[in-house]
């Protein structure tokens, strides 16, 4: 019979078939996602594939810091000014009552502006300034760990730095809805 082949499938065709679908599922998941086995390679595949959500990472950056700013200002903000006052008094700061709102302005509405992504670096330079400051005036004689030490300040520091870096990324309103970052 000419003209069509015929639909029989060999078992060498089957073969075929079935290597090809094979590596390209090794090709994808790698040898964990098929067995269960730790290889290397499957590891590495499968923390690949967490790159296609990458876009996020500037995200949780940036809810963390703004909600802990958002946090530490409110308070601040809205009705303990006498408190921060009376510390920078303590510390020998000039005019510690407008430092105190400037404290409280940055880290409340700075923390709002790195939360949805809206002047985002320039947000994170004020906060950057601010935990340096902490960092060198209150913190640092306490050490890094411990009561009072400047590990967390550190931390703060050192995302406002990533977040001055790296921008707000592209799930933000800079991006999303201006169209521009700043």
């Amino acid at each position: 019979m000419r003209g069509r082949p015929s639909r029989s499938t060999s078992p060498s065709r089957l073969q075929a078939a079935q290597k090809r679908i094979d590596n390209g599922f090794e090709n994808r998941y790698g040898e964990c996602g098929r067995n269960g086995s730790n290889s290397k390679g499957g590891r590495t595949t499968m923390l690949k594939q967490l790159s296609r959500y990458s876009d996020w990472a500037p995200v949780f950056l940036r809810v963390a810091i703004g909600l802990i700013f958002i946090a530490h200002g409110q308070p601040k903000l809205f009705g303990g000014l006498d408190n921060v006052e009376k510390m920078l008094t303590g510390l020998g700061f000039p005019w510690p009552g407008f430092f105190a709102l400037v404290l409280a302005i940055v880290e409340f509405f700075g923390g709002i502006l790195i939360l949805i992504g809206l002047f985002t670096r320039y947000a994170a330079a004020l906060i950057f300034i601010e935990m340096a400051v902490a960092i060198l005036k209150v913190h640092l004689p306490h050490g890094l760990t411990g009561r009072g030490g400047y590990e967390f300040p550190l931390s703060l520091l050192v995302g406002a730095l990533a977040l001055m870096l790296l921008g707000p990324g592209k799930i933000s309103i800079e991006k999303t809805i201006l169209k521009r970052e700043f």
